[in-house]
């Protein structure tokens, strides 16, 4: 039970500690990824002042709605049809 506690946080650690890393360095005043020059807001104010990312944005959003609503009414009725 001990070994299974283990390798489930060493599997947690290594999948999330990436993401962790990029949240934090979205975040950075520097525009160098290896040094961190503080908290801003830079790049976020960045983003949504073009007027090309925000477009590209909502494109996402739409798709990834899209295909949620696809899979879920797909997934309901695979699991009506092997029940």
């Amino acid at each position: 039970m001990r070994t299974l506690r283990a390798y489930t946080i060493a599997f947690l650690a290594f999948s999330f500690a990436p993401l962790a890393v990029v949240v934090v360095f979205s975040f950075n005043n520097e525009r160098s990824l290896q040094k961190f020059g503080g908290f801003s807001l830079r790049w976020y104010q960045a983003f949504f002042d073009s007027e090309s990312l925000r477009g590209s944005l909502i494109a996402s959003l739409q798709i990834a709605f899209g295909t949620m609503i696809v899979s879920t009414v797909l997934g309901t009725l695979l699991a009506f049809g092997l029940v």
